[in-house]
């Protein structure tokens, strides 16, 4: 009876034994896993800081690009009043010129009297009209410079938007992410 009795507690023990390599085994599993969702969650939040830089540097860039624009804006519109007044007086000056100049350059033919002072008169009208068609040239240019760099900026600000867009998307689905680790974390521990 007592080599039954060995046998038994021989075999309770053995049984023990195994139970206790399982529940070992079982344990390094888990210590595997939760240093795993560890270094996983180490990773995350890396990444995370990474796409949260990169969020802020967009947003200046953003905040860059608007007030380009608004100066861009404000160019504009100081431009196309400048180029109202300028063609405003150049409108009052051609036709004061053309009465002016029709009666005294018609009279100074008709005199012949003075041929000097005519062709003198032909040129400082001359000179005036080309300068001011220069000004309105320049002033054109400028708008259409000013035009063509919104477009490029609101280009670019679209651009910029759409980034900003996707890298708070990415940041959502990492701050889930990290949310789901840290519960399987806490629920490992």
């Amino acid at each position: 009876m007592a080599r039954d009795e060995t046998g038994d507690k021989r075999k309770q023990l053995e049984d023990q034994q195994h139970r206790i390599r399982s529940l070992q085994n079982t344990l390094d599993q888990l210590v595997n896993k939760k240093n795993s969702v560890r270094a996983a969650l180490r990773d995350n939040e890396r990444l995370y800081g990474t796409v949260a830089a990169d969020l802020n540097r967009l947003n200046d860039e953003i905040g860059a690009q608007e007030n380009s624009l608004q100066t861009l804006r404000r160019e504009r519109h100081l431009n196309q009043k400048r180029s109202f007044q300028l063609k405003d007086s150049l409108t009052r000056q051609i036709r004061a010129a053309h009465a002016m100049g029709r009666q005294e350059a018609l009279q100074l033919i008709l005199n012949q009297q003075e041929p000097l002072k005519f062709e003198r008169l032909r040129t400082y009208y001359n000179y005036f009209a080309r300068a001011r068609v220069d000004s309105l040239n320049e002033f054109r240019a400028t708008r259409e410079r000013l035009q063509a760099s919104e477009q490029e900026l609101m280009a670019g600000s679209e651009r910029l938007m759409r980034l900003q867009k996707e890298k708070r998307a990415e940041a959502d689905s990492l701050a889930k992410s990290k949310e789901e680790r840290r519960y399987l974390l806490a629920k490992l521990d």
